[in-house]
């Protein structure tokens, strides 16, 4: 009977091991699966943030434009420009010649 026992204890220690072992593989397959999917959307947000950082740089040089264009219509310049352009205003002593 002891032989019996033993057999037994054998087998249920190889199919506990065996199940073990399954386990083991079965968790080093889904980390490596999980860690190559991390990477491809790491290398897709890498290349996202590249754009957007991009965009930031166009947008500033943007915002600058449209500043100094702001400071440029805060001038006289601007309005004595503007207003002979679009309103046919002149100064004083100024002569306005058109063209048929």
């Amino acid at each position: 009977m002891a032989g019996a026992r033993r057999a037994s204890q054998r087998k249920v220690s190889r199919r506990g091991i065996a199940l073990v072992v399954i386990c083991v593989v079965f968790l080093v397959i889904t980390a490596s699966v999980e860690s190559v999917r991390l990477r491809r959307m790491n290398a897709k947000y890498s290349v996202m943030e590249a754009e957007l950082e991009e965009k930031i740089s166009r947008e500033q040089e943007r915002r600058a434009e449209l500043e100094q264009y702001r400071d440029y219509t805060e001038t006289d310049s601007f309005a004595e420009w503007y207003a002979k352009q679009y309103l046919g205003m002149v100064r004083e002593n100024e002569i306005l010649i058109r063209g048929e």
